[in-house]
């Protein structure tokens, strides 16, 4: 009887935990219509069977379009379209009535879309919104535009830094391998905490603090660093609110 009692246990656990497996699968989507994305927690196939999802769009849009790591963690953007604003708001984002370029459209439903939907804004016009989106009536993704009033609240992403240039250009690896000054431009600079350095054989590394990035305004970053090779790097940058800049920026060091 013990042995029965052992083996029945054992059959529920396996049970349970192909369960879990499979459950974790099912919401591990990073390819949806032909677009990749890394983590994203949501379902490709919305409730209503189509192909896409406007939560999967929307979630990507903030990581991959505007830089956004903060959506990774599991306590971020989860759940039904229609509570995106108020989990933005327990966030910290800023949501607002109007719209906005870039920020994420929140309606919150009707009877015949109880889940409501989310979409990315790209363009403004005076009759209404142009946004991006996924599952509103078709498969897929698509440009559509919605009349004012349609989206009861927008939610503002933080802001992005971008990244120009690398300065000196050209730039020469140090010989032998020692810290050296260098410049980064571009927009939104001044909040970033660390600079994150892809080198030409893979490793990574990342500078922080006054001793590796003495310098920052708003257009440009004052960094010392030991590039000690030639080859292509990869210089991406993060702000205080753990924001990236997308794209990273590519430099060949001589």
């Amino acid at each position: 009887m013990r042995k029965l009692r052992t083996m029945t246990k054992y059959f529920i656990i396996s049970a349970f935990a192909v369960m879990v497996l499979f459950q974790s699968q099912t919401f591990a989507v990073t390819n949806c219509d032909g677009i990749y994305s890394p983590k994203n927690p949501f379902l490709c196939t919305g409730p209503n069977g189509i192909q896409g999802n406007c939560t999967w769009w929307a979630w990507h849009w903030l990581r991959y379009g505007k830089g956004d790591r903060n959506v990774e963690n599991s306590n971020s953007f989860r759940g039904p379209a229609k509570t995106w604003d108020e989990k933005a708001i327990s966030l910290g984002y800023t949501v607002v009535t109007y719209p906005v370029k870039d920020a994420i459209g929140v309606w919150e439903g009707s009877s015949d879309f109880p889940d409501g939907h989310v979409a990315s804004v790209d363009e403004i016009d005076s009759t209404g919104v142009w946004v991006y989106e996924m599952n509103w009536k078709i498969s897929g993704y698509q440009r559509h535009h919605y009349p004012n009033g349609f989206f009861t609240h927008y939610i503002v992403p933080f802001t992005q830094p971008k990244l120009f240039s690398f300065l000196p250009n050209p730039a020469f690896h140090s010989s032998p391998a020692s810290d050296q000054p260098y410049w980064i431009t571009g927009e939104n600079l001044d909040r970033v905490v660390s600079v994150e350095i892809t080198f030409p054989g893979g490793g990574k590394g990342i500078l922080y603090g006054s001793g590796q990035i003495p310098g920052r305004s708003y257009s440009q970053l004052d960094i010392i660093a030991t590039l000690g090779v030639s080859g292509d790097y990869l210089f991406n940058v993060v702000t205080d609110q753990n924001i990236e800049a997308v794209p990273q920026m590519p430099v060949h060091i001589y």
